[in-house]
């Protein structure tokens, strides 16, 4: 049975593993990208209570994704209150999630997603963005296969093509 955790000091060893096996770091998480198990913890705790508009980061949930019939972490969710800050609302959405390279293809995206839906709906946010780059395909299905509705194309940064998708939450 798939549920989603907080992330706490008893993850730390999982967490490592994740680290050295997300070697893309393009399909990585952004919340991932922390020096140590202890910062990450410290970022999350962080983003769960304030917004930081010097930074431009929106108050946020992150959860892993665990299969509890053997306690293994397949992925990792990170759900933005609100993208009212320029860089969530033209290239990351409401959404960033990763699941873990070993564990990829086992459908865990697609049922991640739509929990974090739920989620979504539960603190009150009835239209929800996403992107990914046009490129990775895989993520174009997990988002396709949930129903979600393409909005809008642009360039990332690095000049590389971002489809922007919309769900409502109330559907």
């Amino acid at each position: 049975m798939l549920k989603f955790i907080i992330p706490n000091e008893s993850h730390k060893s999982q967490w490592e593993e994740i680290i050295a096996e997300w070697d893309d770091t393009r399909k990585r998480p952004r919340i991932l990208f922390q020096p140590s198990f202890e910062e990450f913890i410290n970022r999350i705790g962080q983003l769960s209570q304030w917004d930081d508009k010097e930074k431009q980061v929106a108050k946020s949930s992150v959860f892993l994704l665990i299969d509890e019939t053997v306690e293994k972490i397949l992925g990792c969710l990170w759900l933005r209150h609100h993208i009212d800050f320029p860089i969530d609302r033209e290239y990351g959405g409401h959404i960033g999630y990763g699941i873990r390279p070993s564990e990829r293809g086992k459908w865990y995206a697609t049922e991640m997603l739509r929990l974090g839906l739920d989620i979504m709906r539960s603190i009150g946010i009835t239209q929800v963005h996403i992107s990914c780059h046009a490129d990775n395909i895989a993520s174009e299905n997990v988002i396709l296969t949930n129903g979600w509705m393409i909005f809008g194309e642009s360039m990332d940064k690095n000049q590389k093509k971002l489809r922007q998708y919309l769900i409502n939450t109330l559907c």
